[in-house]
């Protein structure tokens, strides 16, 4: 027991060397990643941030401000230098983002001392005269809006549409849909109220709407004609077509009978009435023929006029043909 407890006090302080000496090892190793890995990376990074400010200032070049914007705003995550800044400010000014263009060139401004300290900003007069041009810009467009906020709203009301579910518009923009109970709230000078609906002509009315005025559009739909072929053609039609054969039968039946009694005083008699029935026959097929023709050539108008009105019956060609033009109301 004595001779293992003297041989543990021995070893101890042995212990103890090689755990410092552990120590002291893995501290060196990460004071050489801490020294060496930082300076890869930032190599990396600005090298890339060189490469993305090249390509961002082609697409400039070439007028593509939005892809160019991106470049460098890219370029800007990798590392911060005053020539980015720049750069970012002139997209936003040619994109009209003014808000943002007058905080890129006054950031840029800010930047430059801290790393140039002993020179001055380069285009310094030209960024400061975009710095001016932008903030009267930003202060006009203030001011119209601020009057713009102060004038009151216009109205249009829409009466005279009482068919449900109507679709109203606006500028060719959808506001309401009928029946529409209140009135539509529009800015201020001239509108087109528009209502289209599928058999009735296209409604479209202009007006002039002042601040705080109420205007009123009475809403008139007419139906559009619509067109069918008389049947009374097609009756006449088959009614000619009929009589003529009977006609065409009649006279074939007095013929045969003459044919039969040639050498009798009857021969005559059927021979006249065999030739009344071929006459009558062919005078029937002409006029079933001719009613033929006007029914398939000619279209009867059966409805028009606004919602709730009388129809228009009439007789009216096709476009091709030629018929009677007699209309009538009931």
């Amino acid at each position: 027991m004595g001779e293992a407890t003297r041989a543990s006090q021995q070893d101890a302080p042995t212990a103890r060397r090689n755990i410092v000496s552990t120590g002291c090892r893995a501290a060196a190793l990460l004071a050489l990643l801490a020294l060496g890995w930082p300076a890869g990376a930032q190599a990396d990074s600005a090298a890339r941030a060189k490469e993305l400010f090249q390509q961002g200032q082609v697409l400039y070049r070439q007028g593509k401000f939005s892809d160019a914007l991106a470049r460098f705003q890219e370029a800007a995550q990798h590392v911060s230098k005053p020539s980015i800044t720049l750069n970012m400010a002139q997209c936003h000014r040619n994109l009209g983002n003014d808000d943002k263009a007058l905080f890129f060139y006054k950031l840029y401004l800010d930047e430059w001392p801290r790393h140039y300290p002993d020179k001055p900003p380069f285009y310094e007069q030209e960024v400061n005269q975009h710095i001016k041009a932008l903030r009267s810009r930003i202060r006009a467009r203030k001011l119209r809006e601020a009057a713009a906020a102060k004038v009151k709203p216009g109205r249009i009301r829409v009466l005279g549409l009482d068919i449900p579910r109507v679709q109203v518009l606006v500028d060719d923009a959808p506001r309401a849909v009928s029946p529409v109970t209140r009135p539509i709230q529009v800015k201020p000078g001239k509108h087109v109220v528009r209502v289209d609906l599928a058999g009735y002509e296209p409604f479209s009315r202009e007006v002039q709407v002042k601040p705080g005025q109420q205007v009123d559009v009475v809403v008139t739909l007419m139906r559009l004609p619509q067109w069918r072929r008389n049947p009374l053609w097609l009756i006449g039609a088959v009614g000619g077509g009929a009589l003529a054969v009977a006609g065409g039968a009649v006279g074939l039946y007095y013929n045969l009978e003459a044919n039969k009694h040639y050498r009798s005083e009857d021969h005559f008699d059927d021979r006249d009435l065999a030739i009344a029935g071929y006459v009558a026959g062919g005078v029937m097929l002409g006029v079933g023929v001719t009613s033929l023709v006007m029914y398939v050539m000619s279209q009867e108008l059966v409805e028009t006029g606004a919602p709730g009105s009388a129809p228009m019956v009439g007789v009216a060609p096709a476009p091709g043909g030629a018929a009677a033009s007699v209309g009538w109301r009931f």
